[in-house]
């Protein structure tokens, strides 16, 4: 199967002109990592933080999803243990602006179930 890579956008809102997209769901991801030593590299931060983007991209894909918008991340740190967490909104855009997204591979067609794959036109609910 060919992938297509999942992007991020950290707006929590697209823009209201012609924007026509599918919503999938909400996507979370979290690790808890020990943290050994003084501190972990940033080498090692940055390599943990790789994992959890990939484990949001699969959840967004596995929704038929091209974007993530409303993207976050935190960290919480309790004595040598450390938790990584992100979420976001699983989308899937068609068009945005006056610009319109084409859908390359027939793996990208809307799923036959509408019940959790609402159609949304922010001009059709204003």
């Amino acid at each position: 199967k060919r992938k297509y890579a999942v992007e991020f956008l950290t707006v929590n809102k697209l823009p209201a002109d012609k924007t026509n997209y599918l919503i999938g769901g909400a996507v979370s991801a979290r690790a808890i990592k020990l943290i050994t030593g003084k501190r972990a590299k940033q080498d090692t931060r940055d390599e943990w933080w790789s994992e959890i983007r990939a484990e949001m991209r699969t959840h967004a894909a596995s929704l038929q999803c091209s974007h993530i918008i409303g993207y976050k991340e935190r960290t919480s740190i309790f004595d040598d243990v450390c938790v990584l967490s992100a979420q976001g909104t699983a989308i899937r855009i068609f068009s945005l602006g006056r610009r319109r997204m084409v859908l390359r591979d027939a793996e990208w067609a809307p799923p036959p179930c509408h019940a959790f794959h609402t159609p949304f036109s922010r001009r059709s609910h204003l």
